[in-house]
């Protein structure tokens, strides 16, 4: 949050979408994120896409061995109605050695286009070079686990009778499926506080700035990167009461709070949204 000279204050918000299906577009390579059009007024700061890579283990060996990464190439384009790849917009190169998550920026322009277009929709097509023999993308309905086939008639036809079952029906979406995350910038008309330290001994509110990257948590925190809080610092005026025959000693502490807004990763690698009451301090004073 940042005060202008104008009087305003802007205010990083978050715009979350998750991955959906394309209509006559089976490929889960190719998937859609839906915007809302009430955000087209707020200015675009950044976004990007994140998808999930799966690492391979080998299997057969006696003895654990150290896994050496191994190199992939991420490569996302847009497509067209038919699902052909129209243009290259973001490239991401990196090493894997277990399943992690990787982000993809994607150009401003892309959003803005979306927000003013009629369905408020992009469609996007990943692929992974390098992925086939030691890791697997996450998309749509995640990843399929091999069962072991047996030869007799009897699963042969309940195999048979499963896929009748199915057909017709929609697959789950994965919970791990590519997401998109927008940043924007909103502006509003800011209110005068007062308690703010400007030379002063007494109670103020201090501004502080917490980074889950300095505390090591950034490996699961998705958004935001770090917020900002404030302390209550300073001394206060002591009172009385004659007629019990005691005085008071009054302490500078949080009056007010706000909550925050945070995005992580829980322990299966499922994207999690939750609301943290009083983590934010707006208003300091004496009691």
């Amino acid at each position: 949050e940042t005060e202008t000279n104008t009087g305003f204050v802007s205010e990083i918000e978050e715009i979350i979408s998750f991955s959906e299906p394309v209509e006559n577009l089976p490929s889960d390579n190719i998937f859609k994120f839906s915007l809302t059009r009430d955000n087209r007024t707020h200015e675009i700061q950044s976004a990007s896409v994140l998808v999930q890579v799966k690492f391979k283990r080998r299997k057969n060996k006696k003895k654990k061995r150290k896994v050496k990464s191994q190199r992939i190439n991420l490569i996302l384009s847009t497509v067209d109605d038919r699902g052909r790849i129209v243009q290259q917009i973001s490239r991401k190169k990196a090493r894997i050695s277990r399943t992690n998550w990787f982000k993809l920026f994607l150009p401003k322009y892309l959003i803005q286009r979306a927000l003013l277009s009629d369905n408020a929709s992009i469609k996007l097509h990943i692929r992974c070079r390098g992925c086939k023999r030691f890791a697997k993308l996450v998309l749509l309905h995640g990843t399929k686990r091999k069962r072991k086939r047996t030869k007799t008639n009897k699963s042969k036809r309940k195999r048979q009778r499963m896929r009748s079952r199915t057909l017709g029906k929609k697959r789950r979406l994965s919970p791990t499926r590519p997401f998109l995350l927008i940043h924007t910038k909103v502006k509003f008309r800011s209110r005068r506080e007062t308690y703010r330290c400007e030379q002063t001994n007494q109670c103020c509110k201090l501004p502080l700035v917490f980074s889950f990257a300095e505390v090591g948590w950034s490996d699961w925190v998705i958004s935001p990167p770090s917020f900002k809080t404030n302390v209550c610092s300073g001394g206060c005026n002591s009172g009385s009461d004659w007629n019990r025959g005691y005085n008071y000693t009054y302490h500078c502490t949080d009056r007010k709070h706000k909550s925050l807004r945070i995005m992580y990763f829980d322990k299966t690698g499922a994207v999690i949204i939750n609301e943290l009451p009083k983590m934010i301090v707006t208003e300091c004073g004496c009691s």
